[in-house]
């Protein structure tokens, strides 16, 4: 079951990105009116527990890891008025996780993560297109 949820996640993951891809090529061909993105993003703690170890104390098996999530929301719209079309996409980014909640731990979490730094690299560009 375990493998089944990382398959789906990798496939979610690429969709996503592909989404971005198919969006850049539709900004390029046709220039949107604007572009606006917000990047929401919350560091969190998530324990750890390893079941099953006979002979462990509680401190042996638990452990807690400080995780990154993000969402990069992107929307997109060509032509004016009542007339506009407006593209709404929202890419969740994969958990990341951080060795302590500090502000230069998050910032390269972000900025070192292959999947977000591409998510951004295109928002960016499609928002230079407009």
């Amino acid at each position: 079951m375990e493998r089944i949820k990382v398959f789906v996640a990798a496939c979610y993951l690429a969709l996503q990105l592909e989404l971005l891809g198919n969006l850049l090529k539709m900004a390029r061909a046709t220039a949107p009116s604007f572009v606006a993105w917000r990047f929401a993003f919350d560091e969190t703690s998530q324990r750890l527990t390893m079941s099953g170890i006979e002979g462990c104390t509680d401190e042996q098996v638990n452990s807690s890891w400080q995780v990154c999530v993000a969402r990069l929301h992107l929307y997109v719209a060509w032509g004016i008025g009542v007339t506009a079309k407006i593209g709404q996409l929202v890419i969740v980014l994969p958990p990341m996780l951080v060795a302590s909640a500090t502000a230069r731990n998050v910032h390269n979490a972000f900025n070192l993560s292959p999947v977000c730094v591409a998510a951004l690299q295109a928002a960016k560009m499609i928002a230079a297109l407009a």
